[in-house]
């Protein structure tokens, strides 16, 4: 897995040292700081747009956690297609976040920032995650209607409304319906 991480330190005040109005208790300055962070997580995927569009990956997750003294700001990106990306990629979206971060001062206080690759070990679930995968080889474990498991490794070919097509190592193409699929994962060759 491919993997940046840069610490940074700032000025400012941080969500922690906010007490809230009176009487709002732990459960009260708790929901403030999930509230926080989900308004700074969106305000990262934002900024972090400017910068994946320009080196050609995708940004597919994005968290922001307070810590005990600093936030840690985490991005999983990708590169459609067999090549996925690598360090460099993640440095580069590293460096160019982290420019925007600070000279905007978009994270109260002291952050982590962490750019890495979704992993191989990243379920596909999602539409864009199997755009994504189309080209790689994964393992695609389905239940049929009388309840029986297979798992199919195979070269994803793409995906259709409720279908997806796979191509074993021998060559046959296989349909599975995306209703049916349990688990769908990158595979590893060694």
């Amino acid at each position: 897995m491919a993997r940046a991480s840069l610490p940074r330190f700032g000025g400012g005040l941080s969500i922690s040292a906010y007490k809230g109005p009176p009487g709002l208790g732990n459960g009260g300055r708790q929901a403030l700081a999930t509230a926080r962070e989900r308004a700074l997580t969106d305000t990262v995927r934002e900024a972090a747009g400017q910068v994946v569009d320009p080196i050609g990956v995708e940004l597919v997750h994005v968290v922001v956690r307070r810590a005990k003294t600093r936030w840690h700001v985490r991005l999983d990106v990708d590169r459609a297609g067999t090549r996925g990306v690598n360090l460099d990629d993640c440095q580069q979206v590293s460096r160019g976040l982290d420019a925007i971060l600070e000279e905007q001062e978009l994270i109260p206080g002291s952050y982590t920032l962490e750019v890495s690759s979704p992993g191989i070990d990243r379920p596909i679930e999602t539409d864009d995650d199997f755009r994504r995968n189309t080209g790689r080889k994964v393992r695609v474990e389905s239940r049929d209607r009388e309840g029986v498991t297979r798992a199919i490794v195979g070269t994803l070919k793409g995906f259709e409304g409720a279908t997806v097509q796979l191509e074993t190592d021998d060559g046959d193409a296989v349909e599975i319906e995306r209703e049916s699929i349990v688990k769908a994962r990158q595979e590893i060759g060694f």
